[in-house]
């Protein structure tokens, strides 16, 4: 596919030289908060097996937030911009994974600060505009492994994982002028929060 049909000029570069699949199995075991559980089905059309012919056909019913995703302004924001009116360029961005896994085997309810931000700068250079920051947290690991394993349910029904600041989102989006930002667990704030 040429780049001008991607959205980039002649002389653009799809940026950087390293890309890391970050993607989860969607499956009956995938986390949702809400009821929306995954259902597969396959379903035997036109006979199907015979010798004449036929075919199978899969069906899926999963939540939208399932699994590995990208949410939307429109998740949050009444009138918002929905994932199909971004344009490609706009998904492809340079990026920053500040790894705090360490962190988050002290404190499972780690929030990622502007410290960890600064820090990661100091060794790798200034994040830049128009970029996306990524907390690593080592988090994935319960991924697939049940509700209450993946949300860190106490015995009160209390959540815990970890999130990013509030603090350091503002900053992040004020002072660093950030595209996007994402991580491994099942929300953008820490578990505890209340406000969200």
């Amino acid at each position: 596919m040429a780049l001008q049909a991607l959205g980039f000029s002649d002389s653009q570069q799809l940026l950087g030289d390293r890309y890391i699949e970050c993607s989860q199995r969607i499956d009956k075991n995938t986390f949702s908060f809400q009821a929306y559980k995954f259902i597969h089905k396959v379903k035997p059309l036109a006979g199907y097996p015979t010798k004449a012919g036929g075919f199978a056909k899969d069906v899926f019913s999963i939540g939208g937030d399932q699994g590995t995703h990208m949410d939307s302004p429109l998740h949050f924001i009444k009138g918002g911009r929905s994932v199909d009116k971004f344009t490609l360029k706009e998904l492809i961005a340079h990026g920053a994974v500040v790894d705090v896994t360490a962190k988050v085997e002290m404190n499972s309810d780690y929030m990622l600060t502007i410290d960890d931000v600064k820090a990661w700068e100091n060794k790798y250079g200034r994040i830049r505009d128009n970029s996306l920051v990524v907390m690593k947290t080592g988090w994935n690991k319960h991924f697939g492994k049940g509700y209450a394993k993946y949300t860190g349910t106490d015995a009160k029904g209390g959540f815990h994982f970890p999130g990013f600041s509030p603090k350091l989102a503002d900053w992040l989006i004020k002072e660093r002028k950030v595209v996007g930002v994402g991580l491994d667990t099942p929300s953008l704030d820490n578990g505890p929060s209340k406000d969200y």
